[in-house]
């Protein structure tokens, strides 16, 4: 059994479990592999790497490639309650506001 954070949507294990039974990907790869639109892949991506589920490696001259993490397979081992790995929001922009539901806070 898998504890979810109320941060968490359903698109995040699709993603977590591609990762952990394909391997490392850019968030192009995964998209398409789990057929949902890049971008919403791709923001996922970047909430999974605030709560240290997966990480980005970057390439020179390449698409970044994501990576599960440990903790990311002790969450979908079902050791990890995800609402303990919240995800930190990272610095807003000058002028920008982030909606309440990037991070799951209202």
């Amino acid at each position: 059994m898998r504890w979810h954070g109320d941060w968490m949507q359903g698109l995040d294990e699709r993603v977590l479990e591609r990762l952990a039974e394909q391997g490392n990907a850019p968030a192009r790869m995964i998209a398409s592999d789990i057929d949902e639109p890049r971008l919403r892949v791709a923001r996922l991506c970047k909430v999974l790497a605030e709560a240290e589920f997966i990480e980005r490696e970057e390439r020179e001259g390449f698409a970044d490639e994501r990576y599960i993490t440990s903790w990311g397979l002790l969450y979908l081992a079902g050791e990890l309650n995800a609402e303990l790995r919240r995800p930190e929001p990272g610095m807003r922009p000058g002028g920008r506001i982030r909606p309440g539901w990037y991070t799951g806070f209202s």
